[in-house]
């Protein structure tokens, strides 16, 4: 029996609990296999850029979220289908790995 986990914007790297931050892309595609530490999302805040990296392994599912939008952290805005022995029980799902901005 599949279990599963949705991807949340994590609390971390300075950001926290409900702080703004622009989504700019996926890396990733629906159905696609991700592995422990894979980048699923670019996203930023202010004049910092932030890779999604996820802790477990599974089959990731990208929920509808638009280049440009305005989301926060603790959102969920996708999903990992795994089995239960994948899923990374007793740490953070989900890392923010701050890199730097094309902006600068």
């Amino acid at each position: 029996m599949p279990f599963y986990y949705d991807v949340k914007i994590p609390a971390a790297g300075g950001i926290e609990n409900g702080q703004s931050l622009v989504f700019v892309k996926w890396l990733t595609t629906e159905k696609s296999y991700v592995k422990p530490g894979a980048a699923l999302a670019i996203l930023e805040s202010g004049h910092a850029r932030y890779l999604l990296r996820n802790a477990g392994e599974g089959f990731f599912t990208p929920w509808s979220v638009r280049e440009g939008e305005e989301l926060t952290a603790g959102q969920a805005i996708g999903r990992i289908t795994a089995d239960g022995d994948l899923i990374p029980y007793g740490r953070a799902y989900f890392t923010l790995e701050a890199v730097a901005s094309e902006k600068s």
